[in-house]
């Protein structure tokens, strides 16, 4: 089995096994988050042509874990150009307020699947990639350990 493991920057990273991709947090927006504020540096835009490609000309299962709904990991224009398509599972937490996962449903229910994981989820996404998602929120913070398990490697 050949894996690559991309650094995208900020929290984002590609897996790709020979079954899946596995894409966390992409955030490529030319815009920037939080009214244009925030950018990515150094900047990583010209990355999303790429991944597109890559992605929408491959058969492999394509898994998107969004951590929370803050625009540099929500990134709406990425997400909707990547699932332009190509179909993708969508894997988030599940937060007691359900805005995250009702705008996820609402804006990427097209042939798209959702994977509500709770603050602890083992499973084997494929037969060659399994998560375990370690959780803790209370009102003032929310943290989480999410380990990608590999045959033979864990990444954390």
């Amino acid at each position: 089995m050949s894996t690559f493991f991309k650094y995208l920057g900020h929290a984002g990273f590609w897996i790709r096994t020979d079954k899946s991709d596995f894409l966390m947090d992409p955030w490529f927006s030319p815009n920037g988050a939080y009214y244009s504020g925030w950018y990515q540096w150094p900047p990583n835009q010209k990355l999303l042509a790429n991944i597109i490609q890559e992605i929408s000309y491959s058969d492999k299962n394509l898994f998107i874990y969004l951590s929370h709904e803050h625009e540099d990991h929500f990134c709406e224009y990425t997400l909707e150009n990547i699932t332009k398509n190509k179909k993708a599972t969508f894997i988030i937490p599940d937060f007691e307020d359900k805005n995250f996962e009702n705008t996820i449903r609402k804006k990427f229910n097209n042939y798209n699947k959702l994977l509500v994981i709770s603050l602890i989820f083992i499973s084997d996404i494929t037969e060659n990639l399994s998560i375990i998602y370690l959780s803790k929120t209370d009102i003032i913070s929310f943290s989480y350990v999410l380990l990608i398990i590999l045959p033979n490697n864990i990444l954390s």
